[in-house]
Formats: C-alpha cells, sequence, structure tokens
C-alpha cells in the first residue's frame, strides 16, 4: 500500500493518526512563528561559482548571523527560515577564492539596497533581484564567515540542477510520508530541489517527474526506467507536499524559469502524478503568467484528481488543523478552480486514469482505490486533453504496468522536432 493510500485510509476514517496529527498541531504552531525569505542572486557573466548569502538579525544592538546558504551550480535563489517578525539584513557575494571571507574585489551586494526586511508568520516574501558586482563594499557587515559552524546553514536549502540518484536517501518514502504531515520541518530538513539524473545534455529532451502528496521521486522508478535515454534526460521535482498547492506550484514554475533563463530550453515534457498533476498545471500557468511558458511541450498526467477529493474536505472540516494542502484538495477549492483555465496553446496534455480500485463504500462509485474516476475525468481536463486512457489498474499500479508505461513511451515517441502535434 502506498503511503498515499495509507494517509488517505487514514483520513477518511479519521482514527488511529494520534501520532501523526500530534506531529501535523506541533509543525503547524511552528509555522505561526515563521516565515520564508527568499529571492534570486546573480553574478553576471557567471552561472555556477561559488556566492555566499549571509542573514543578519538586526535590531538596537549588533547584528547578528543567523544564517548562510551557499548557492552553487545552477541555485540561483537564496532560501531561510526566519522568524516572524523580526527584521534582517541579507548581503552576498561571490567567494572566488572559496576561503569563505569576502575580501575587496570579489562581487558583492545587498538584497534591496540593504533594506531591513521582515516576515508575517507563514508570509513568504520574495526580494527583488540581486546582482553582485565588483568593485562594491559589505556594508559594514561583517563577512567573514570561516568561524560559522553548520548550524548557520539555510534551513531552507534549494537545489536546482544538481545530479542525484533515485536511490538517495532524500527520495526514500518515510520522508515523502513526513513532508505531508511536518512539511516546515521536511522543509527545513530536506529543502526543495529540482535534481538531474545525469549530467545535463543539451542534446536531448529533458522529462521533469513531479510526485504527489505523500510521494517522492522514486515512485516514477518504473517510469523513469523505461524512458528512451538516447532522446530524453530524466529530471525530478521533490518537495515537502503538505504545503499549500499555490506556493508549491509558483515555486516550481520559478525553478523551472531559472533554468530556464539559464540553459536556453527548445522543449520540455513534465510528467506528474496524482497531486502532482495539481502542482503541475499550477506551476505551467505560473509560467504563462509571467509570458515564460512556451518552453513547455507536453504535459502527461498519471491519475490527476482535478476536482479534488472529498477526503480532504472532511479533513479540512473536522481537524482543527489541517494539512494545509488539503485545503487546496477540497473540491471546489479556490486552487481547483484556478486550474480550469486553459493551457497555453502549443502544448499537447495528455490524461492517463485508473479505474481499478473497484467499488468502496467510502468512495460510493469507480475509483483508483485513491481516486474517484469522476475527478480524474474532469470535464475541463478532458476538453484541453489530446485524448484520455483508461486502465484496469490502482493508483500506484499505473506507474508501473506494462500497458501505460507502453502507452506513455507512444506519446513521446511523437515528440519529434521539439514539439509534438497538440492534435
Amino acid at each position: 500500500m502506498s503511503p498515499l493510500t495509507r494517509a488517505l485510509a487514514v483520513l477518511m476514517a479519521l482514527a488511529a493518526a494520534s501520532c501523526s496529527l500530534s506531529r501535523l498541531r506541533a509543525d503547524e504552531a511552528a509555522k505561526g512563528e515563521a516565515g520564508l525569505l527568499t529571492g534570486p542572486v546573480a553574478t553576471p557573466g557567471r552561472t555556477g561559482g561559488n556566492v555566499t548569502v549571509a542573514l543578519f538579525r538586526v535590531g538596537s544592538g549588533k547584528p547578528i548571523l543567523e544564517g548562510l546558504d551557499r548557492l552553487t551550480g545552477l541555485a540561483g535563489s537564496f532560501a531561510f527560515v526566519v522568524r516572524a517578525g523580526e527584521r534582517y539584513v541579507v548581503v552576498a557575494f561571490d567567494d572566488l577564492d572559496g576561503d569563505g571571507k569576502w575580501e575587496p574585489g570579489e562581487p558583492v551586494a545587498a538584497v534591496e539596497g540593504g533594506r531591513a526586511l521582515a516576515v508575517g508568520p507563514r508570509q513568504v516574501r520574495i526580494a527583488t533581484d540581486t546582482v553582485l558586482r565588483a568593485g562594491g563594499g559589505s556594508g559594514g557587515y561583517d563577512l567573514d564567515l570561516r568561524a560559522a559552524g553548520p548550524g548557520k546553514s539555510s534551513e531552507a536549502p534549494l537545489a536546482l540542477g544538481e545530479v542525484a540518484s533515485l536511490d538517495d536517501p532524500r527520495f526514500d518514502p518515510a520522508h515523502g510520508e513526513a513532508g505531508m504531515w511536518t512539511s516546515l520541518a521536511a522543509l527545513q530538513a530536506g529543502g526543495f530541489g529540482l535534481y538531474f539524473l545525469e549530467p545535463y545534455d543539451p542534446a536531448r529532451i529533458p522529462v521533469l517527474f513531479v510526485h504527489g502528496i505523500a510521494g517522492t521521486p522514486r515512485d516514477f522508478k518504473d517510469v523513469i526506467g523505461a524512458l528512451d535515454r538516447t532522446r530524453f534526460q530524466a529530471w525530478v521535482v521533490h518537495y515537502a507536499s503538505g504545503f499549500r498547492l499555490g506556493l508549491t506550484a509558483e515555486a516550481l514554475g520559478r525553478a523551472l524559469q531559472r533554468l530556464h533563463g539559464t540553459l536556453a530550453l527548445d522543449s520540455l515534457v513534465i510528467t506528474a502524478h496524482s497531486m502532482g498533476g495539481l502542482v503541475a498545471r499550477g506551476a505551467i500557468l505560473w509560467l504563462a503568467s509571467q509570458g515564460e511558458a512556451g518552453f513547455v511541450s507536453t504535459l502527461v498526467t498519471f491519475s490527476t484528481p482535478w476536482l479534488g477529493h472529498d477526503a480532504a474536505a472532511s479533513g479540512v472540516k473536522w481537524l482543527a488543523v489541517p494539512v494545509p494542502a488539503w485545503v487546496d484538495m477540497a473540491p471546489e477549492s479556490e486552487y481547483l478552480r484556478s486550474l480550469r483555465r486553459p493551457l497555453p496553446s502549443g502544448i499537447a496534455f495528455h490524461l492517463l486514469f485508473g479505474f481499478g480500485g473497484g467499488r468502496s463504500l467510502a468512495m460510493g462509485e469507480a475509483n483508483d482505490g485513491v481516486i474517484t474516476v469522476a475527478s480524474e475525468l474532469a470535464s475541463y481536463a478532458q476538453e484541453g486533453a489530446v485524448r484520455a486512457w483508461g486502465f484496469d489498474l490502482d493508483h500506484m499500479a499505473i506507474l508501473s504496468d506494462p500497458a501505460p508505461l507502453a502507452r506513455y513511451a507512444a506519446i513521446l515517441a511523437t515528440i519529434r522536432s521539439g514539439r509534438p502535434a497538440v492534435r
């Protein structure tokens, strides 16, 4: 039984979950005292480097170093979990010699000109773009960070383009389940990441895999294993799935925006499972709102609850502290309604669904063991799809059975010269 199936079974019964619910309450209480401060940093002429970002808490006395974030590879944004209501100044520099200390001549800048920044409880504050330039100064902040211990590292690490393996401990199923119940703690432990499963090859089309609630990239092991590696390369996103879906979708959209700007992508295929389809569609629509969705060629979803899930609505109704993502998974939520907007023209959308769950007392209608067929086949989703394919399989088996894997391979085979035919 998958983590998602277990989680929904617990929710529908609203029993035998006292430990998970206790962890959830503690995590949500911690969110009430914290916010997320993030923003992009760039150094002209360099796409990698060793940018170090220092977070200082400021007040009436001497500034206190609260955190460090070292941006390596393609990760061009810092992120810090900060105490709500406190004031912070963020200073970044390109540590050219890697000694952990800013020296004159190394590109440097204070975020938003050194203005003190504050974040409200449960809020995300995105600072304006920061461009590092040589010849600047530290603004009086001590940027000799050599003595800073590991406890000063960012509590919300962002990974972008880091090469990883599906066997990476971060992708263990237990971490996926923790990401639903304790999303803040999961963010602090593992951050948000878009990983490459092999070094980037501009000659092959990237395929990004987006997991669902309580899931991890390992859910796609068989799908990725069947990928034609002569034409495609696999990327995976790993996120704490308990957060509100709009926040996660925008984070994914911003990560893709950064990758597109850095790698000049011609084509990207996005493949998503379950709630991951809601996140993926939201990310595409966010990119479209920025006028930057043109590089996305194909969206393929497996067993996505386009109309939400009644169990999520029950959790929101009956639990004093529900998982935040359930708010958006409840039928007719504001987030679900926002997804009814058409995808940008030119994106080929393929909808795969399962109906092998039989009939249960909990759902009372055709389903895949977790999601009703009616939710999988929402009219707006069907109307925008090239085609919908159904399989007599349950919610997780659709990711491993030969029949849907063959259909998926046939879909990818239609991508001949960067962009497939939409119809």
